[in-house]
């Protein structure tokens, strides 16, 4: 079923291209995978921490209408997308948990001009407890912190600070195993994602 959902996801650019017939598709594959879920606690679980790769992304239910909550290209991409057009493509979106520290981060690489670039989200995550209703542990409450925007060739590095702002939000872990993860954020969106060994955040010099 996993490989399945893999398969069936790589033609819609991570969601972004998906049509109504993929996104029921996709979507019937999600939940017959969270069903299969053995993992009582996923957000306790060391399964959870490490670097995890966006596969799939979409709204709950099949629709046609734009969600900036799950435009795969992450905030930053979607925000400058109909000013920039195909100056700035998207890369690849990751996401590396780590539950020991309290820490996370949502990266997305992007190319700039054809030189590669990153906008990491850093901040930090905490375990609810269980509430009276269910003693399992689901839920990874998150808070953001600062923004970081590289792109080495152009020597662009910047610091964003977002305390004044103070973002927050919780994620639910519904399917976890040592390669394979589905979530649902608090703003709408379902998401798979896959075990990455790579460290995104590097990035080789061009020639």
């Amino acid at each position: 079923l996993k490989t399945s959902l893999v398969q069936s996801s790589a033609p819609t650019q991570r969601g972004s291209k998906a049509t109504i017939g993929q996104q029921i598709l996709l979507l019937d594959k999600i939940k017959e995978l969270e069903k299969m879920n053995v993992e009582e606690n996923p957000a306790s679980s060391p399964d959870i921490s490490g670097w995890w790769s966006l596969i799939y992304q979409s709204t709950p239910e099949p629709s046609t209408k734009w969600d900036p909550n799950t435009e795969v290209e992450g905030p930053f991409l979607s925000l400058f997308k109909p000013f920039t057009k195909d100056v700035v493509k998207s890369r690849g979106n990751f996401q590396e948990i780590d539950v020991a520290n309290g820490k996370v981060q949502n990266l997305a690489r992007f190319s700039l001009f054809g030189r590669l670039g990153t906008f990491n989200i850093l901040g930090s995550c905490s375990v609810p407890e269980a509430s009276p209703l269910t003693s399992r542990k689901t839920r990874l409450n998150v808070t953001f912190d600062e923004v970081t925007v590289k792109v080495p060739d152009y020597s662009i590095s910047l610091n964003i600070p977002l305390s004044w702002i103070g973002p927050e939000g919780w994620v639910e872990t519904t399917y976890l195993d040592p390669e394979f993860r589905i979530g649902r954020g608090d703003k709408g969106s379902v998401f798979v994602a896959a075990r990455t060994k790579i460290d995104p955040r590097i990035i080789e010099p061009q020639s």
